[in-house]
């Protein structure tokens, strides 16, 4: 077409396609390809390339909150949210905040400014300041302690070896499954499909149509079978 126009030095296809093939390698997301418990076979989209490309996002990144803010009144974003604050297991909110040029991470012991030894293990915000909660620390030299189990004590918490100096934060998700029965043509009614948006999001920003992830379609495989492979895919996220 551009050659019938006029337009001088057109790519060729076989050039346009190795092009598309680089561009997906760099930037596209992969496919992986799961024989569920049931033996149908399915497909799911990555999490860890999603999430990558969503922490990368300059329209998204910005409006992202990895930590629950602590609000007394006038609550509207799920962070502000008692779950966010109390519910969700210390280890798996957030297990770290960078100060300055520092990481710290939850469970391991931290010396305040006036010198007394405390261990995060929450982190939270109000207003614009990043706060902790604390277990204060003391010496005991005494019989019938119970050993501490939480993490390595030679080693600190696991997440902060496995960061290796880079930023660790959780992603929370809303994830959800929905058919399509609301179709006019019946044929499509089978399908099932799972999408998610990030839960760090404030509404106004979650519902836009480009922060709604698409991972997973079937019209064979049923919603629990599929969601083997979604959990494998939060796992492997999770594990490297």
């Amino acid at each position: 077409m551009l050659k019938v126009l006029g337009v001088d030095d057109t790519p060729s296809v076989k050039s346009m396609t190795e092009v598309d093939r680089k561009l997906q390698a760099l930037y596209g997301i992969q496919t992986i390809k799961y024989k569920g418990a049931l033996g149908h076979t399915y497909y799911t989209n990555s999490f860890a390339d999603i999430i990558s490309q969503e922490m990368a996002n300059p329209r998204v990144r910005p409006h992202l909150s990895f930590y629950p803010e602590e609000v007394h009144k006038n609550l509207s974003e799920a962070r502000q949210f008692a779950h966010w604050l109390h519910e969700i297991p210390d280890d798996e909110m957030g297990p770290m905040l960078r100060v300055g040029s520092m990481d710290y991470y939850i469970f391991e012991p931290a010396m305040l400014r006036s010198g007394k030894i405390c261990m995060p293990h929450r982190w939270f915000t109000r207003g614009k300041h990043h706060y902790a909660r604390c277990w204060a620390m003391e010496e005991v030299i005494r019989e019938g302690t119970r050993n501490w189990k939480l993490t390595n004590p030679v080693i600190g918490n696991p997440w902060h070896e496995r960061a290796n100096g880079a930023p660790c934060l959780s992603f929370l998700i809303w994830l959800y499954c929905d058919d399509t029965s609301g179709n006019t043509s019946k044929k499509w009614n089978k399908h099932n499909s799972f999408l998610f948006t990030a839960a760090g999001l404030p509404r106004e920003e979650s519902s836009k149509e480009y922060n709604v992830h698409f991972l997973s379609t079937s019209n064979i495989a049923p919603p629990l079978e599929m969601l083997d492979g979604i959990a494998d895919q939060i796992t492997f996220v999770v594990i490297t």
